[in-house]
């Protein structure tokens, strides 16, 4: 585990926090955004100033932005955003070659990159709560988390899909179920059990995400089609990851469909080296 993960909670946590909610495509993506809009930077300005910094830096912001839409509120917020905009970008807005590509087609509406931008800038409204948690010792760590998350609000993100989008007929939420687990998993458990140990029960405890394209594959690769097998070993977070992380690895490497694969037989002397320790022990 790294060591500087909460030795500089202001670069390393945040940009690990903006690429989870990239989701798929557009990790990448969030992960510069963070890079060139540091935490540091972001919670010394007011919500529009905030929301204007990240939507200018990530590219969503013309000249032109006000007049592409016919919606009333979407007009009052990109107006505010576009006022505070205009005053900064020079320092800002990076050469057209260094362009953030962010993958808009093929995501749900509730995953498009522009939500994902206006969760992340609530997160700064919470950024003081969330470092207490990495940084106390705190049980039922993942309660904590949903408690907080319960608390995110954004009055425009929770009621719009894009920046241009008409309301939603109901109210959005700026965080799903599994980008949150996600977000459990990959950043705040890791941080959090690098202060709390005993907080690695509560991860083995973690439960599954709903079974995706990426994790389907995994399976079909490694059990092929038995079902009572993938059910065994999706059932917890920490396995969907380590499946993920092997058909990555290896499957991912593998051009021989299995047969030069190396995975079983490290697998064999990984168990024969456990063997002996375990004699040894």
């Amino acid at each position: 585990m790294n060591q500087g993960f909460l030795g500089n909670p202001f670069y390393t946590s945040f940009q690990a926090l903006a690429e989870a909610l990239g989701f798929g495509p557009n990790k990448m993506a969030m992960a510069v955004l963070a890079q060139r809009c540091p935490i540091r930077d972001l919670r010394k300005l007011d919500r529009v100033e905030r929301d204007a910094r990240l939507f200018g830096a990530a590219g969503f912001l013309g000249a032109d932005v006000i007049e592409s839409t016919s919606d009333a509120e979407s007009q009052t917020y990109l107006r505010e955003l576009w006022n505070c905009w205009w005053k900064i970008r020079d320092s800002v807005e990076p050469n057209r070659k260094r362009t953030i590509p962010w993958r808009v087609s093929g995501n749900r509406p509730l995953n498009h990159p522009q939500r994902r931008i206006g969760a992340l800038s609530a997160l700064v409204e919470s950024w003081a709560d969330l470092l207490d948690l990495w940084n106390r010792p705190v049980n039922k760590l993942e309660k904590h988390v949903n408690n907080l998350w319960k608390t995110l609000e954004h009055p425009f993100w929770e009621h719009h899909y894009t920046l241009r989008a008409n309301p939603a007929d109901r109210a959005l939420r700026l965080v799903g179920k599994d980008r949150l687990r996600d977000i459990l998993g990959n950043v705040v458990f890791p941080g959090a059990i690098e202060k709390n140990g005993r907080l690695w029960q509560e991860y083995l405890a973690l439960r599954k995400v709903d079974t995706n394209q990426k994790i389907r594959r995994a399976c079909l690769r490694l059990f092929g089609p038995n079902q009572k097998r993938q059910k065994l070993f999706t059932g917890f977070y920490h396995q969907q990851q380590g499946l993920l992380q092997i058909y990555q690895d290896f499957c991912l490497e593998d051009l021989s469909e299995c047969q030069n694969c190396p995975f079983p037989e490290q697998m064999i002397q990984w168990n024969e080296n456990l063997g002996k320790k375990r004699l040894t022990g």
